[in-house]
C-alpha cells in the first residue's frame, strides 16, 4: 500500500515499482513482477537492476536463454553490477561452460571477499577438473567465512578424489559438526575409513548413514 501511494505521488519514480515487483518475486508471483519491472523500465530504459530482476524472473520459470540475456543486459548498462556476474556464472557452470570462470572473476575484481563468487569461482574450477585451483580458492573463502560449509563438504571431496583421506575427513567431520544429519558426510567418511582399511570404522559410519536413510546404500548400487 505504501508502495503504491509512492507511485500515485510520484510516478516517474522506478524504485517503487522495483520494490513492489521484487514483493511479488517473493511470492513466486512472476507475471506481476514483469508487469512492474516493465513499468520502471518505461520511464528509465538504464536500470541494472531492472534487468537483473527479469534475470530472477526468467531463472525460475527456466527459461535460460532470456535469464541469461537479462543478466548480461544489467552489466552492459553498469559493467559494476555484481550480481548478475555471478549468475551468470552459476548459470553457465551447470550448462558445462568454462566461460563461468571468467565471469566470477570479474565478479571478485568487483569484490575481491564476495562470498558468492569466490564459491562460485571454486565450484567452477572442481567442475573443469582444476582441482588445485579449487582447493586454494576454497581455502581462501573458509579464511573470510570459515563457517561456509558448502565449502567443507566440498573441499571434503576434493581430498578424497586426490587419495589424501586425512584431509578429506577432517573437513567432513566438520560439515558433521555443524549439520549432524548431514547424510552425505556420513557417507564419504565411510568411503574414506574404506579407502585406508579401517573396516571397523567404516561399519560404524556406514550404520549411521542406514540410520538416516535406511535405502541409502540401496539407492547407491541400483
Amino acid at each position: 500500500l505504501c508502495l503504491n501511494n509512492c507511485i500515485k505521488l510520484d510516478a516517474l519514480q522506478t524504485q517503487p515499482y522495483l520494490n513492489i515487483a521484487q514483493l511479488f518475486i517473493f511470492k513466486s508471483d512472476y507475471k506481476s513482477a514483469f508487469k512492474y519491472i516493465n513499468s520502471s523500465l518505461r520511464i528509465n530504459n538504464y536500470i541494472p537492476q531492472a534487468y537483473f530482476m527479469k534475470g530472477v524472473c526468467y531463472k525460475h520459470i527456466k527459461d535460460t536463454v532470456k535469464s541469461l540475456s537479462s543478466f548480461k543486459t544489467a552489466i552492459e548498462i553498469d559493467p559494476n553490477y555484481l550480481p548478475s556476474y555471478n549468475e551468470i556464472g552459476l548459470i553457465l557452470t551447470t550448462q558445462n561452460d568454462s566461460n563461468s570462470i571468467y565471469y566470477y572473476k570479474n565478479a571478485l575484481n568487483i569484490s575481491s571477499k564476495n562470498p558468492e563468487a569466490l564459491f562460485g569461482l571454486a565450484w567452477s574450477y572442481q567442475t573443469f577438473g582444476k582441482k588445485e585451483l579449487a582447493i586454494d580458492k576454497y581455502e581462501e573463502l573458509l579464511e573470510v567465512y570459515p563457517n561456509y560449509i558448502d565449502a567443507k563438504f566440498n573441499l571434503g571431496l576434493l581430498y578424497l578424489d586426490l587419495g589424501n583421506t586425512l584431509l578429506s575427513k577432517k573437513y567432513f567431520q566438520e560439515v558433521i559438526l555443524a549439520q549432524p544429519k548431514n547424510i552425505e558426510a556420513f557417507y564419504n567418511l565411510y568411503k574414506c575409513s574404506t579407502i585406508e582399511g579401517d573396516y571397523r570404522k567404516a561399519n560404524e559410519f556406514k550404520l549411521l548413514v542406514v540410520d538416516l536413510d535406511s535405502s541409502f546404500f540401496k539407492n547407491i548400487y541400483e
